[in-house]
């Protein structure tokens, strides 16, 4: 570092404020370098072109175009580029400025040279370094790096599925797949699953679940999982800008108006072509009332003479409905399907469209109610809404069904990230462990004094509490995740009072005991249900896919 310093004040002081002075040790400051790179936190990196351009296709080619020339040593001076803006030089060397931070930087030239590989021994580092890797095409540091994640299987192996499935390195995917079965890792809570879409978690639930729900632990996990296809998420494309090649087939397009008003194309309207073709005509002075964005994108393409078309990827069937809710003398479709409330409310939000987003959102809290409704697929909608009640109330009535072997295939068409699934399926569990603590025979907290008082001394065997007490209640827990209503089923209360071999006094068998039995029952479902109400939804403000 000794020969770095010396450089011209005027030089310093041109470019104090936008090159620090950050330095990092060997091999990244010797003095034969011929390029600096600098990192995000503003280090220096000075390395060799022609080792990066043999390790990375992306420098290679970056590298081999004209480069701008360095400025000259004093202040005012030019770039010489076309911009006439300066190029940041370092002890004489271009700089070129990157968005991965130093620890990166390092780590990835770090591959790139003969010297010893970086440790990478936790999964952040290794995902920053490998993303890296597959930016600027480092085939060999892509490598390593995936065989460093590999080698964190055993330690972290639902965290290096997660990654694994984001960057689809396929040959790590199910190694770390079957760690997480072998470590049953699978009910973990890492921060990956708000990076990754729903199917990638289901999938790992679907492989993981013979010894999750067959009640005794099972060799092999379902290899068949991966074989599951999913809808993708939509994407979310931008309106288009004015298309005027595809002007001659305008006349062949239906055409709407906005609120049925006798309008035709002019400077003083906004044509809005749809994805199938469908052209809504709508007022100027209207529209930024409408939607702002709409009128901001409008206005890229308008001129003094012609009305300008703006493209959006929206459907006609979208864009009527939310046209319909904006205009004062339409009223809109009172049926909408669960599918077309989705998409026009996505669209309403996207377009900054209040009232039609108001009225999309009450219909699908209305839907919260509806007993034909998927609770589930509407637990996720919930979740890309931001509709924290209508989630919860979609996740209570979820409760007791299998969301694993459930097949969903339009899982990801909503774009939810995978947490969404975790926090309902953690829901699930604590509920089931709420109501199960119920049935432990060794937690009697939750009888009241009133039933205490009725049950006491009633057995001349034990004495104290009547000898079917706790067969009922291990009769409710031989059910997977019992309910209120299974404390009265009459398969249970039989098997309570009618033991083979005995065991039962006859104090027990005798008809007041018997009504005592039912009446008892309903005060174990009481008690299951208010223990299971008593469990809250964990809820994230933002459940899209980072």
């Amino acid at each position: 570092m000794g020969g770095h310093g010396r450089s011209s004040s005027s030089t310093s002081l041109m470019f104090r404020s936008t090159v620090s002075r950050s330095r990092v040790d060997h091999p990244f400051n010797d003095p034969s370098a011929d390029i600096v790179f600098r990192s995000s936190d503003k280090v220096h990196f000075k390395v060799h072109k022609i080792i990066l351009s043999l390790a990375s296709d992306f420098f290679r080619d970056m590298f081999s175009l004209p480069q701008p020339e360095s400025p000259s040593p004093h202040p005012g001076a030019s770039s010489g580029g076309n911009s006439g803006s300066t190029t940041a030089v370092l002890d004489g060397l271009p700089v070129v400025p990157v968005t991965e931070n130093s620890a990166v930087l390092d780590n990835l030239f770090r591959l790139c040279y003969p010297i010893s590989d970086p440790s990478l021994n936790n999964v952040d580092d290794v995902r920053l370094t490998l993303e890296a890797a597959m930016k600027y095409q480092m085939t060999e540091a892509i490598d390593i790096a995936t065989r460093k994640l590999l080698d964190l299987v055993p330690s972290d192996p639902l965290r290096v599925y997660l990654v694994a499935c984001q960057m689809s390195l396929q040959a790590v995917i199910p190694v770390a797949a079957r760690g997480v079965f072998d470590q049953r890792k699978h009910e973990l809570y890492v921060k990956e699953l708000e990076e990754v879409p729903v199917s990638v978690y289901h999938r790992l639930l679907s492989y993981c679940s013979p010894c999750e729900f067959a009640g005794d632990r099972q060799a092999l996990p379902n290899f068949a999982a991966f074989d599951v296809e999913y809808a993708k998420a939509p994407a979310r494309p931008n309106a288009a800008e004015d298309d005027s090649e595809n002007d001659a087939t305008d006349a062949v397009e239906p055409e709407r108006t906005f609120g049925n008003m006798k309008l035709e194309p002019g400077p003083t309207n906004v044509t809005i072509r749809a994805s199938d073709g469908t052209r809504f005509t709508v007022p100027k002075s209207i529209l930024p009332l409408v939607s702002p964005v709409l009128m901001h994108l409008s206005s890229v393409s308008s001129s003094s003479d012609s009305s300008p078309v703006l493209n959006v990827p929206e459907t006609s069937r979208v864009m009527t409905l939310l046209f319909d809710m904006c205009a004062p003398n339409v009223e809109p479709s009172d049926f909408l399907n669960h599918e077309e409330i989705v998409a026009a409310l996505d669209a309403a939000e996207k377009y900054l469209m209040q009232k039609p987003a108001w009225y999309l959102r009450n219909a699908l809290i209305e839907l919260g109610d509806h007993p034909s409704v998927d609770v589930v697929w509407l637990y996720f909608v919930a979740c890309r809404f931001n509709l924290c009640e209508l989630a919860k109330t979609a996740a209570r009535r979820s409760l007791r069904m299998d969301l694993i072997r459930d097949y969903r295939p339009n899982v990801d068409s909503l774009g939810v990230a995978a947490g969404s699934l975790w926090r309902l399926l953690d829901y699930h569990r604590r509920c089931r462990a709420a109501v199960r603590s119920v049935v432990d025979t060794r937690d009697t907290s939750w009888i009241s004094a009133e039933w205490r008082n009725k049950l006491d001394g009633l057995s001349s065997l034990t004495h104290n509490m009547p000898c079917w007490r706790d067969r009922l209640l291990t009769e409710i827990a031989r059910e997977r995740w019992p309910s209120g209503a299974s404390a009265s089923k009459g398969v249970i209360l039989r098997a309570a009072i009618h033991e083979p071999g005995g065991g039962i006094c006859i104090e027990c068998t005798s008809p007041k005991s018997v009504l005592l039995l039912f009446g008892f029952s309903k005060h174990v479902g009481k008690a299951m249900e208010a223990r299971e109400n008593q469990v809250e939804l964990a809820w994230r403000d933002f459940n899209v896919c980072n």
